[in-house]
Parts: structure tokens; C-alpha cells; sequence
């Protein structure tokens, strides 16, 4: 009985804090040992409610508690919804459809609309990415304030790979551009080789929910334009038919 009390409680912490939760900070907040509540995190963080951080180590909101709290909410019901119509986008221009959240200073996916062919290159639901350097990340970003934006990825920003933005100045140059077309571009950011493009849509509970595909830049694929219009096209018919209105900036 003690472990799960613990182990509500450690949920609990989850909800209230701001930042990611460390295994001292963990153990001093439900009184016990590091060793012991090391083991509890350990436990959530496999069973898909929390998800360490690679590089710091703490913990912070999973999958599931995505889920759960998108159910919670009547959110995760439209974003089934929007994965299915998806299919029209995959149709279109031959790729993978990605839709995904902002997770901290990453991109979580929440759900994939694959193509129907044997060799693709998609994302699995789970799998978190640098936002600075992917176009998902930076259609978000392009949804907060220049400040938040410096709040939240402290310089220098990761390099990822050859053409990943470092600086504060080049991102926000970036993220202004997307403001006016609505759209987002990260070639060889992420990765080398890589290309992608997004949109961002909102759900019921206005999370900024990006809308994106990627694929091998070598690979045989429709022009930037056919992408971009099956994108941009998609995004407005979500938005009209959930009422999904974009609403300004908050600063």
C-alpha cells in the first residue's frame, strides 16, 4: 500500500511542477531514500507515464499521461480523428504523416498516418525531437513570443546537424517567416539528409498541435509546393470543420 501512495504521490508531484523532477528532488518530496525512489520513477517512466530525459536524467510527462490527460479532456477522440483524415495528406504527396506536441524543449509524437509502402521514413509515437531543429518543433515555437521562445531553449542551442539553427537570432528569424506563411522548413537540421515540413493546428484544449512530414532529401518525392498546399489545405479544413480557430499570440 505504501508503494502506491508513493507512487500517486510522485503522479501528483508530476502534475505540479513546472520542470523536470530529479531523483533527490523526488525522494525529499515522498520522504524516502534515492535508491527507492529512483525504482518508482524507474517504474512510470517504463510504464509510459513519465520520460527521462536523456541528457539531465530527470523525469517529465509521458506518453500515456499525454493520452490520458487528452482523454481526460475530449482531446484524444479528435486527435484520432485527425490521424484518420490524415490519410488524404499520405495520398497526396506519398509520405508519412506526423502529428505532434511541444514537450519541453522536444516534440513528442502522438500519432503517425503511415504510407502504404514497405520502405518509409516516420517517427514512432513516443519519440521526442529537438524543436529548434525540426520544422514540427519550429511551427510550435512560431506560436509563442520571441521571449518565451529565448526562455525556453537557453543558448546555444544543440547542433543536430549541418544546417541546425544555434543561435536565438537565426531561430527567431525562422520563426518569423513561418508566422507569415503559416508554414515551416527544416532541411538538414535535424539530421543530415533529412527534409521536413509542417503546419500547426490546435486541439480543443488549445495545445499547439504541429501537423508534418519528413523524408530522405534523395528520396523521390513531390515539389515543395504540392506539400505545402496539402498541408496548408488540410490544416484549414481541420480547423473549419473542429472549429480548431487559431487565436493570437498570448504575450
Amino acid at each position: 500500500m505504501k508503494v502506491a501512495q508513493n507512487t500517486i504521490e510522485l503522479i501528483r508531484m508530476m502534475v505540479r511542477s513546472k520542470e523536470d523532477i530529479s531523483v533527490s528532488e523526488a525522494a525529499r518530496q515522498i520522504g524516502v531514500n534515492r535508491s527507492t525512489a529512483s525504482r518508482l520513477l524507474a517504474t512510470l517512466r517504463d510504464g509510459g507515464l513519465f520520460d527521462q530525459n536523456p541528457d539531465t536524467q530527470k523525469y517529465r510527462p509521458g506518453m500515456l499521461a499525454l493520452q490520458l490527460g487528452m482523454r481526460s479532456r475530449s482531446s484524444f477522440n479528435v486527435l484520432e480523428w485527425i490521424t484518420a483524415q490524415a490519410e488524404t495528406v499520405v495520398q497526396a504527396i506519398g509520405h508519412t504523416v506526423c502529428l505532434g506536441v511541444l514537450d519541453g524543449a522536444d516534440v513528442m509524437i502522438v500519432a503517425t498516418k503511415r504510407r502504404a509502402t514497405p520502405i518509409y521514413l516516420t517517427l514512432d509515437v513516443g519519440t521526442c525531437i529537438r524543436a529548434h531543429a525540426s520544422a514540427m518543433g519550429k511551427v510550435i515555437l512560431a506560436q509563442l513570443d520571441d521571449e518565451a521562445v529565448r526562455a525556453l531553449l537557453p543558448e546555444p542551442l544543440d547542433k543536430m546537424a549541418e544546417m541546425t539553427r544555434t543561435s536565438h537570432h537565426a531561430l527567431l528569424e525562422d520563426l518569423a517567416l513561418i508566422r507569415k506563411t503559416g508554414y515551416a522548413i527544416s532541411h538538414n537540421e535535424l539530421a543530415n539528409g533529412i527534409s521536413s515540413y509542417a503546419v500547426c493546428t490546435r486541439l480543443k484544449d488549445e495545445t499547439p498541435m504541429a501537423i508534418g512530414v519528413a523524408y530522405l532529401s534523395n528520396e523521390n518525392h513531390s515539389d515543395e509546393y504540392q506539400i505545402v498546399s496539402s498541408l496548408l489545405d488540410f490544416k484549414k479544413r481541420i480547423d473549419r470543420e473542429l472549429l480548431l480557430v487559431d487565436k493570437p499570440v498570448r504575450r
